[in-house]
């Protein structure tokens, strides 16, 4: 049973399967009630790879590498400090 309170946004990766990933899809889980959730729940694809300035799979593992963050808190930590969005 999903938890009511997560919702998750998929990003699309061409080339994250050639990373041993099934599918190219990066998911990531937000609280339905974070001010983060609201300012992007209609964004795409294409702007939120825009907006991370991001265009490939291997440059989110390399940036999120660099910053020693899983991938999921990467995209939340940078979408936060380039959205400014405030901490909850």
């Amino acid at each position: 049973m999903q938890n009511q309170n997560r919702k998750y946004i998929s990003i699309y990766f061409s080339d994250a399967v050639s990373f041993d990933r099934k599918k190219g899809y990066i998911t990531v889980a937000f609280d339905v009630k974070s001010a983060l959730y609201k300012k992007i729940k209609k964004i795409r694809t294409p702007e939120l790879k825009k907006i991370l300035g991001i265009v490939s799979y291997s440059e989110l593992i390399s940036r999120a590498a660099d910053e020693d963050r899983k991938i999921g808190s990467y995209i939340k930590h940078s979408l936060k400090k380039i959205l400014k969005v405030p901490n909850e």
